[in-house]
């Protein structure tokens, strides 16, 4: 038996493509997060590796990743009972099991969409880890070009390996 566990991030919020989101790293068996060790601010990730820094625990970013993990879960009996249950095929159960799975879906898809920081979150996060305020202003005007134009001076950061135990 095949058995899969280790540490990987979850919990992505407060994304502010281009520059960072926050996620948390937990500990997982089959993909299931279940204890959360710590928290990052991430800049950039590629695979199992990231460049981050590491901020104390956010519990939004907890929680996320336990709500979405729930989701997933949820939306994979509700589409078992569809196919294996016998009982609902053809009737006004396996419309209601259909309905259930749309929910699902959606909210799985709404937690990504709309879980944005507003800009007074954008500049704790950015404070917390020395990025300029004016960045982050940069990124919420209609001017791209300012944002470009702006002196950025990247927060120090380290290549984490999803494996290494710190």
């Amino acid at each position: 038996m095949i058995f899969i566990y280790g540490h990987r991030l979850y919990g992505k919020t407060d994304e502010l493509p281009g520059l960072f989101h926050v996620a948390s790293r937990f500990i997982h068996i089959y993909y299931v997060p279940l204890i959360p060790v710590a928290s990052y601010v991430v800049l950039d990730q590629d695979g199992d590796h990231f460049r981050g820094v590491k901020v104390p625990l956010s519990l939004k970013s907890i929680l996320l990743g336990w709500f979405r993990a729930a989701l997933v879960i949820l939306g994979l009996v509700l589409v078992g009972m569809m196919i294996f249950d016998p009982s609902v095929h053809g009737t006004v159960a396996h419309l209601t099991k259909i309905a259930e799975l749309i929910g699902v879906v959606m909210l799985l898809v709404a937690s990504v969409v709309f879980d944005r920081p507003n800009r007074d979150r954008a500049h704790a996060i950015a404070d917390r880890i020395g990025l300029p305020r004016e960045v982050i202003d940069a990124h919420y005007s209609d001017r791209e070009e300012a944002f470009w134009a702006a002196d950025i001076a990247l927060p120090r950061a380290r290549v984490i390996n999803l494996g290494d135990t710190e």
